[in-house]
């Protein structure tokens, strides 16, 4: 009879042995996760639905951000949107869906009043070197600011500074260029302002509970919009000049509005500063480095927007005008402190249980 000797080897329960442990499973399991991710990252195709799993994985971070519907991304080419190609030489400048009978827009005498124009005109039209086109407004000095992106051209004016209420202003908008100029055929438009009531300016609330006020009805007046799906589109370096983005190193974002007006087109900059800081620094996180900052300056950007509509909602309400517009520049503008801090942010938390369950070993 021969006996076989065992030896069973129990290994120790000590609290830094089993903590030891942990931190090495997390360690493995975290470097596996990191190699999937790397993979899908890498694929072009799959880069696109990044945030729309992202929102289907927690539907209360699209219903905070009051999201709807896919989200589109130039970087992936199944879901590219048809790029706007603009003619040097436009064939039509239009207020957008003018009414029969003319456009009136009432104007508040201390607010502006934006109209919408269509044009097949190239997003440089007016500001390039070379045989620019020419807009004139008559009267003259009423208009506040423009802008041209994808065909679509907004104006915000304003009424005289000496107008009074039921003032009624006729504007003349006339466009052209050589080609025009050549035809003798300008595209003009006209519309009327018509000066209302001053809108309050009304203080923030105090800090603290907030006192009772009026609840909307639940007819769905009043009810908060749903943005359409965000549209992100990466800009580069050679882009920086151009007349629409005016970028440098440490710009971050800019936000224009979409089509039909429920949604918006977020141009993020791909070589700010500290992404490319960040990205010398990062060794085989290349890929997700890049996705932390795109969506995280996006999603950051999509709060700050449902903050300033809810305070917008919370204001009293002009009949006559309705919302007035929120400054999507300056939300570009604090952005760009948050692509500060975006990357080391994310690295940190995504990092932060490794990071414990260590300092729990070398306790």
């Amino acid at each position: 009879m021969v006996y076989k000797l065992t030896r069973k080897v129990h290994a120790p329960s000590t609290p830094s042995y089993q903590a030891a442990g942990k931190a090495r499973q997390l360690d493995r399991e975290t470097n596996t996760w990191q190699a999937q991710v790397d993979e899908t990252l890498s694929k072009e195709e799959n880069a696109s639905d990044y945030l729309q799993e992202l929102l289907k994985s927690d539907p209360t971070l699209a219903s905070i951000l009051g999201i709807g519907g896919n989200v589109i991304s130039t970087t992936g080419p199944s879901t590219e949107p048809v790029p706007f190609v603009g003619r040097e030489f436009p064939t039509f400048f239009r207020i957008a869906k003018e009414p029969k009978n003319g456009l009136v827009k009432n104007c508040p005498l201390n607010r502006t009043v934006r109209v919408d124009f269509d044009t097949d005109a190239a997003n440089g039209y007016f500001e390039r070197p070379n045989c620019p086109g020419s807009i004139t407004f008559d009267p003259p000095n009423l208009n506040v600011s423009t802008h041209l992106w994808d065909g679509k051209f907004t104006v915000k004016f304003q009424m005289p500074y000496d107008a009074e209420i039921g003032d009624k202003v006729k504007m003349h908008v006339a466009v052209s260029d050589i080609e025009r100029e050549a035809k003798g055929d300008p595209f003009v438009s006209e519309f009327t302002m018509v000066g209302s009531n001053e809108a309050e300016d009304v203080p923030p609330p105090p800090p603290g509970n907030r006192t009772p006020g009026h609840k909307p009805n639940g007819n769905g007046k009043h009810s908060t919009p749903v943005y359409a799906s965000p549209d992100i589109r990466e800009v580069r370096r050679a882009q920086w000049d151009d007349p629409q983005f005016k970028f440098d190193e440490f710009s971050a974002l800019k936000i224009v509005n979409a089509d039909e007006g429920n949604g918006f087109i977020f141009f993020v900059n791909m070589d700010n500063q500290f992404l490319i800081h960040e990205l010398h620094k990062a060794k085989d996180e290349g890929g997700l480095v890049k996705h932390w900052f795109m969506y995280g300056v996006v999603l950051s950007a999509l709060g700050i927007l449902k903050e300033l509509q809810r305070l917008q909602q919370e204001g009293p309400k002009d009949e006559e005008n309705g919302d007035q517009d929120i400054d999507l520049e300056k939300i570009g503008k604090f952005c760009a402190g948050l692509a500060r801090v975006v990357i080391p942010m994310i690295r940190a938390l995504y990092k932060g249980p490794a990071m414990l369950a260590s300092t729990t070993v070398g306790a």
